[in-house]
């Protein structure tokens, strides 16, 4: 049986990889990022407000997105895709299970770094405690892991289908980018709470919740784009 190299699948990503560690690296040296301000009213949910969305999801987005792309740049490319298909490997093999492996791959590198992230964001939380003498909620660390849990879902999906759709990496970095602009300023005006990277700018994160609404939209849209994928990728192999 024909089997999908993993070697060269692995290959084809250690560059945007490594840039992508050494970023979440750099954010653990911003001391700026895990400044945290709280809000407790007992006629209120609580509330914590920081820069961690910013650089975990919204700049974030842009290394997953050239990861993706050279990930599955060949996958995509028309004349690939026939050549590809020459080996009867099917859709199933040639794209399911392989974003399946990047994205659980993705998960275990990003996902510590978000506890990291949170653990320090509820450092500063304690001191400003002990400084103010106030009482606030610290923030469930499980929570924003599996709000950037969706995420990474979310970036993955996104990226691979807009590969899928352009079929030239070039083009799908400059959709991202787009994406993250619009998100800095536009999205937040237009979707409220339903804005993709909600916390990234506004309106703030909701750390203190499982299924804030962004996370329902960003679950409903990484299906779409899944299947999406599936049926270009039939398609562009015939």
């Amino acid at each position: 049986m024909i089997r999908w190299s993993k070697k060269t699948d692995f290959l084809s990503i250690r560059y945007p990889l490594m840039a992508f560690l050494i970023f979440l690296c750099f954010i653990q040296l911003m001391p700026q990022v895990f400044i945290t301000s709280s809000q407790m009213d007992t006629q209120l949910p609580p509330s914590a407000d920081n820069d961690i969305y910013f650089w975990m999801q919204l700049v974030a987005y842009v290394f997953i997105a050239l990861i993706v792309c050279f990930y599955f740049e060949e996958t995509f490319r028309t004349p690939s895709a026939h050549y590809i298909g020459t080996f009867k490997l099917g859709t199933f093999r040639t794209v399911f299970l392989r974003y399946v492996r990047l994205l659980f791959i993705m998960e275990i590198i990003y996902l510590p770094f978000v506890y990291i992230c949170i653990f320090r964001a509820n450092k500063n939380i304690r001191y400003n405690m002990e400084f103010f003498g106030s009482v606030f909620e610290l923030i469930d660390p499980l929570k924003p892991i599996f709000q950037c849990s969706v995420f990474m879902l979310f970036a993955v999906t996104s990226a691979m289908f807009f590969m899928a759709l352009l079929k030239n990496k070039v083009y799908v970095i400059v959709l991202t980018l787009v994406i993250c602009i619009m998100e800095i300023r536009a999205f937040p005006i237009l979707f409220d709470k339903y804005t993709l990277f909600r916390g990234a700018t506004m309106p703030r994160a909701d750390y203190f919740s499982f299924f804030p609404e962004n996370v329902l939209s960003l679950f409903v849209l990484s299906f779409i784009f899944l299947m999406l994928t599936l049926i270009l990728h039939r398609f562009n192999k015939t």
